[in-house]
């Protein structure tokens, strides 16, 4: 249930000027919604079931539950509808995530999760400097896509039959994560350029053979599975062991040795303070990370 707390009230990572966005929630006038959902959670464990399958989590497969999830089960709204696909003829022109009325309106959500990592010298724009840990994927060119393609479509000519019952409709990006900065800066003031929310959450990044000494402090840490990227950890509620600094650049020492220098590989670390709550957390990265292989697609 932290999950998708985390989903419906951590701080966006667009600023409001750059694209529309879903109007902020108000924490408090959730809380008894979601303290029911406490005592009995098991219709939204039934929701998420399908995307958690399988040996790899598809994160914005699951982002995508919890959201319809708010939105049909906390928020009340109905004729939900998700992964509406628009065909000009035979050729696919987009998807849209999230239809649903809310009283006489109606709505579009587009809907993502994303973790980008700063990387300095890629750019003179500080914008564009920011790549998904396995660098197929470029923060800037992301969230261009969803401002002038994504959110648009479904005012594209195309969609105008399939989305008739649904007029007037409002639509707006819903868009979640985290930026990495080098854990050598100031990482927990970086400022990630104009069109980056200014509150949105941060963490650091650094080399696994830099560890011992850019590691920022903790009284322990944790490595986390994709299934833990999205709320902030607590040892006493999440299955994690948690491991010393020692312990943790020992582990990044041996990364270092045997994982392919310049290939992109990486691994989520969150440190913990004394009753094992998360303080900040980072990725560890591969030697030569970002190598030439940073990619120029938005991504999905």
């Amino acid at each position: 249930m932290r999950d998708l707390w985390w989903a419906v009230t951590s701080p966006g990572l667009v600023g409001e000027g750059y694209c529309a966005l879903v109007p902020r929630f108000e924490p408090a006038t959730l809380l008894p919604a979601f303290a029911a959902l406490d005592a009995d959670p098991q219709a939204l464990h039934q929701s998420v079931a399908g995307s958690l399958k399988g040996d790899r989590l598809r994160l914005g497969a699951y982002f995508e539950d919890l959201i319809r999830f708010f939105v049909m089960q906390i928020a009340g709204h109905r004729d939900v509808q998700s992964g509406v696909v628009i065909y000009d003829k035979k050729r696919t022109v987009g998807e849209l995530d999230l239809l649903f009325r809310d009283g006489e309106s109606c709505h579009h959500w587009e809907l993502a999760v994303k973790f980008f990592l700063h990387v300095p010298e890629l750019a003179p724009d500080l914008g564009d400097c920011f790549v998904g840990p396995q660098t197929r994927d470029r923060f800037h060119l992301k969230i261009a896509r969803v401002r002038d393609h994504q959110v648009p479509l479904a005012g594209h000519a195309a969609a105008a039959r399939v989305l008739a019952p649904w007029q007037p409709l409002r639509s707006a990006a819903l868009l979640r994560g985290r930026l990495f900065y080098p854990a050598s800066s100031g990482w927990d003031a970086g400022v990630g350029g104009s069109s980056v929310a200014p509150n949105h959450l941060r963490g650091w990044w650094c080399p696994v053979d830099r560890c011992d000494e850019r590691l920022p402090h903790a009284d322990s840490y944790a490595l986390l599975t994709r299934r833990e990227w999205l709320a902030p950890i607590d040892a006493a509620l999440d299955a994690v062991t948690k491991w010393d600094r020692e312990q943790v650049c020992a582990w990044a020492g041996e990364a270092a040795a045997t994982w392919p220098v310049g290939v992109a590989r990486s691994y989520v670390v969150a440190g913990l303070d004394p009753a094992g709550r998360e303080l900040h957390r980072g990725f560890l990265v591969s030697v030569g990370w970002p190598g030439r292989g940073v990619g120029d697609g938005a991504g999905r």
